[in-house]
């Protein structure tokens, strides 16, 4: 599992980035990943199947994902349908910064989608296209050094995330990837609520009716990723999420996300993120 660490452009104070309209093949696609900031990814067009948290999204031109930092994606596009979308990246702290603007960050779609834990929207056509509209303006303003740009490119983040609160809709139905088995959303979702407990390759076999091989194998064709890489990823963003929004104890933090000791999460987090838990959540909080 990559911990990706998104970067600024040269002379850049702001903590956004984007690319826009940008065509991916699967080699070009980053593995199964996590990193600090939001992320917005609207697609044109192409087909693919893209795994958000434990659910598997079926993409197709339209839609719209909001994906909340620290939440474990993937993105496996179609090698006859290649997807092209624009994704703009930034610090949540943005929002918070823009407090104004909102009753309560409560009322972001961010919030909204990972409390319901639904990471796809859509949008009638006619939104569709003010979207694209600003999503160009975006990009226009991020690709050119003029007087107070870092600031229009705050304002147009802004009224980005006003019309998507404004306007979109969410999408509860889950749609299967192409003969995905049915077992496999059952072991995502017991992952999702056992991660506090041991989870072994026995146990999740027996649950789904399988074989350990069969598992280990069926799992990794559709994920992209082996079973015991994928818990460890779930673990350690559920171990971010708390150590940045909660003011447990991190031996609290540890226990809740099933690491079986200290030492085994100070140096699974470490090796993964370059920091120890309380480094990570001081800087993390230097940086809000």
């Amino acid at each position: 599992m990559k911990l990706v660490r998104k970067s600024i452009n040269p002379g850049q104070h702001l903590p956004v980035s984007m690319t826009f309209k940008e065509t991916k093949t699967q080699r070009n696609e980053l593995p199964h990943h996590i990193h600090d900031w939001n992320e917005l990814i609207y697609v044109y067009n192409g087909e693919g199947t893209l795994l958000i948290d434990q659910t598997l999204y079926e993409v197709n031109a339209g839609d719209l994902f909001v994906i909340p930092a620290n939440i474990v994606h993937r993105a496996l596009p179609s090698s006859e349908h290649l997807i092209t979308s624009t994704a703009i990246f930034f610090s949540p702290a943005l929002i918070q910064q823009a407090a104004f603007l909102y009753a309560h960050t409560k009322d972001t779609i961010f919030h909204l989608a990972r409390t319901e834990k639904n990471y796809r929207f859509h949008m009638k056509q006619s939104t569709t296209t003010e979207l694209e509209h600003y999503l160009s303006q975006l990009h226009r303003e991020m690709n050119q050094s003029v007087v107070d740009s870092e600031k229009a490119i705050f304002l147009w983040l802004q009224l980005i995330l006003v019309h998507l609160n404004r306007h979109c809709m969410s999408n509860t139905t889950t749609i299967k990837s192409t003969n995905e088995p049915e077992w496999i959303r059952e072991i995502l979702s017991y992952i999702e609520n056992h991660l506090d407990q041991k989870l072994e390759l026995e146990e999740l076999a027996r649950i789904a009716s399988i074989s350990t091989a069969h598992l280990s194998r069926v799992f990794k064709k559709y994920l992209g990723i082996g079973l015991s890489d994928y818990i460890t990823s779930k673990r350690l963003a559920k171990a971010k999420h708390q150590l940045l929004n909660t003011n447990m104890k991190i031996e609290n933090v540890a226990d809740s996300c099933g690491f079986a000791s200290m030492p085994h999460f100070y140096r699974t987090f470490k090796r993964h993120t370059d920091l120890t838990p309380a480094a990570y959540r001081k800087a993390e909080a230097l940086n809000t």
